[in-house]
Parts: C-alpha cells; structure tokens; sequence
C-alpha cells in the first residue's frame, strides 16, 4: 500500500513581475504559496499555518547567493520562490554548492507566464549539483521528461523514490538523495500522523478531519481511506494492519 508524496504545486502566479523578496510584495507571493501547499511545508509536508498563524518561509529554489555574490534576478523571479518551514529553510537545505552558469546581469521582464530559458538553464546545473527535487514547481528529468516523483510506502513506513520504470539511475539517484537531505526516514523527522490516524480510527471507529494534524501525510492518507476501502470494516483493517507493521 503506497501513496504519493507531493513533489509539484499548482500556483496561480501573478502575472506581473515584482521584487517579490522585498518585504513590502512578500505577502503577495506567501498567499499564493502558502494557498497552492494546502498551508504546509512543501518539502517535509509540515503544517505551517498554525491558529491562523502563517509561520512559512519563504525559501529560494535556487539559491540566491552563488558563488558567494547575491543574485537579484534569483533572489526576487517568482519562479524560484517557495514555502517552507524554519527547519528546511535554514538547516536542511542551506548547504549546497554553487553553480558556474549564473548570468549576473540577466534582468526579468516586466511580465512571464513560464520558466525563462536562463532561470530553466541555472536550475538543470543546480539540481544535478545538489541533488535537490526543487520546489513549488518540481523536476522533470531531463532524458526521460518524468516528474521526480516520491511514495510513501503505508506498511514500512518508509519514503522511496516512485516505481516508474522509465526513470534512469541518475533520477532515482536525485529522488533518493532529495529524501535522505531532508531527512524523510530519519526518526527525528518522519512524520508519524499517518500512525496517528489509524490509532483514532481504532479508537473511535470513524475516519479523522483533516485539520487534526499536522503533516500533510495525514490528509494523503485519509484521502487513501475514503477512496479505496469500500466501508468501515474495510478502513479498520487498514489501519489495523498498518499499526501491527509499525510494532514489528
């Protein structure tokens, strides 16, 4: 039993360019995100609006420091802009190497509905050098045009990169570093609300509200539940299931 992790966001972009990093257009750009993420982190699925609280970050998908110099096209391109909460914004993903195809000089257009060619060009070299699935608008690879897609696999317990057969060895190796930087298995930071959920089905027989916890695997797998188990017998022994593996 597997479900999919999020690796892209549908975000309704402006369509006029702004400085969007100076702190008087951060709102603009946060609402979109934070709206398109469902109010979670987009890279560990945290929830990040907590009592009406938005506690984001907002976080550059390609860094905008290179090569030690800040980049104001990076910096402030719409596209390159993401939410996140405080543990991946400034640990997890903060170490990365720079890339040696920026162009300094390069100036957005007043106005863009798609990724320019030298915003697309500077991201190939920076996930191929980080080995980072970038965020709000994902990765494709470039020989097998697949989106780097991440499952969450129900019974272990664990995060892998999707079985899709037409991913190569350097996807899967992209996907597999993405989840071991961000700590994905890791105890400290796995998120346990799908153990959560199936302990209050036990309890109470009837499936959770989304809005009870706290990582966006809850709202996955409670979406899991309404679809594919045909009554509450049938969600019972999902979730009973589910916590016997998680003992073993």
């Amino acid at each position: 039993m597997k479900v999919n992790f999020p690796t892209r966001y549908n975000v309704e972009y402006p369509i006029k360019n702004k400085k969007f990093y100076n702190w008087n257009n951060q709102h603009e750009i946060k609402k979109v995100l934070t709206k398109s993420s469902k109010e979670y982190c987009m890279y560990c699925g945290n929830r990040i609006v907590i009592n009406n609280k938005n506690f984001g970050q907002l976080e550059h998908s390609v860094d905008k420091t290179q090569n030690s110099k800040e980049i104001k096209y990076l910096e402030h391109c719409k596209f390159n802009i993401a939410i996140a909460c405080s543990i991946c914004n400034t640990s997890l993903k903060k170490e990365t190497l720079s890339i040696s195809s920026i162009k300094d000089g390069h100036v957005c257009s007043n106005q863009c509905e798609e990724v320019c060619s030298t915003y697309r060009e500077n991201m190939v070299e920076y996930i191929n050098k980080n080995h980072i699935i970038i965020m709000p608008n994902g990765v494709v690879g470039e020989e097998t045009s697949e989106l780097y897609g991440i499952e969450y696999d129900l019974l272990r317990m664990r995060f892998h990169a999707s079985e899709n057969n037409k991913y190569n060895e350097n996807d899967k190796c992209i996907i597999e570093n993405h989840i071991s930087r961000f700590k994905m298995n890791c105890e400290q930071y796995m998120p346990l609300d799908v153990i959560k959920v199936c302990e209050f089905v036990v309890k109470y027989g009837d499936i959770p509200e989304k809005n009870m916890f706290n990582n966006i695997m809850a709202e996955i797998f409670i979406d899991f539940l309404n679809h594919n188990c045909k009554d509450e017998k049938a969600v019972m022994k999902v979730c009973e299931l589910i916590i016997i593996m998680a003992t073993l």
